[in-house]
């Protein structure tokens, strides 16, 4: 959606960045720490992931304020990027992910190009 929307406001001269951080230390994860235990065996993962959490709530790498200068310096740049990953290691990562989307259209590209009118 943010790719559709910067390709539909960008001649209008609005900018779009679209933003992919890693974890900051923020209160957000620890607000959303459950205090109730539900017990339902299907989410023990889930249940001791949130006793992690809670055990450190603000072990996160990213410092939010660095976060926040990079995105206004950046985007007030001429020749700002579309899209930035922030945090290290969130490159790597995202060639990564954007490597087993590419594999995922090829692979079913067949399948796709099936719902055309005329073939």
């Amino acid at each position: 959606m943010s790719i559709a929307l910067r390709d539909e406001v960008e001649p209008l001269g609005i900018k779009v960045m679209i933003v992919e951080p890693e974890s900051f230390r923020t209160n957000f994860r620890v607000s959303h720490i459950p205090s109730e235990d539900r017990g339902i065996d299907d989410y023990a993962k889930i249940k001791e992931a949130r006793q992690r959490l809670a055990q450190d709530p603000f072990g996160q790498k990213g410092d939010p304020y660095k976060a926040a200068q990079v995105i206004v310096s950046t985007i007030e740049k001429e020749d700002y990027p579309k899209m930035i990953l922030l945090g290290k290691g969130t490159t790597n990562l995202g060639v990564k992910i954007l490597s087993n989307q590419i594999d995922e259209i090829k692979k079913w590209k067949d399948i796709s190009d099936q719902t055309d009118f005329y073939e």
